[in-house]
């Protein structure tokens, strides 16, 4: 099987595994957020486009160096960063959301420094997701400080 059906159909299993449900989400869009951050319209579009990049980086990386150590580090990736939301709006917890973004986002910067040597094109690929894994997880931190019913989880 190609590279690329097998990193499609891991894409596909992750999206639909890791997805909030629906009581939890409609939760989530009941929170206070800055005016900044109320771009919920757009999130889909946002996330089509990342996983898009995430696709062909991963394509490039592993079409140029076939490493199961690789493609973990692109399935923990995309995992971490879907997880975020899905995190968040199960344990109905910013904190907790915040902490996830802040590691998905550490491990996007270890990804890309790995595969960057292998394909600059599929480093800057990566670039999207630092970009909107920043914002988001400002974007909880944020909205933390806006919703204070809600206490840290201990």
């Amino acid at each position: 099987m190609s590279a690329w059906i097998v990193i499609l159909l891991a894409l596909i299993v992750i999206y639909l595994v890791i997805h909030p449900n629906h009581a939890g989400y409609d939760w989530y869009l009941g929170l206070n957020r800055p005016n900044w951050f109320n771009i919920e319209s757009k999130v889909p579009t946002i996330w089509l486009g990342l996983y898009v990049c995430f696709f062909f980086s991963a394509r490039l990386v592993l079409e140029t160096k076939g490493s199961w150590a690789l493609a973990f580090s692109y399935l923990t990736l995309v995992a971490l960063a879907q997880g975020v939301s899905w995190l968040t709006c199960t344990s109905r917890s910013l904190h907790a959301g915040t902490v996830l973004g802040a590691l998905a986002w550490i491990w996007a910067v270890i990804t890309l420094l790995t595969v960057a040597p292998l394909s600059g094109l599929a480093a800057l690929l990566l670039l999207p997701y630092l970009i909107w894994g920043a914002v988001a997880t400002v974007g909880l931190q944020s909205m933390r400080s806006l919703n204070p019913g809600l206490r840290r989880p201990r």
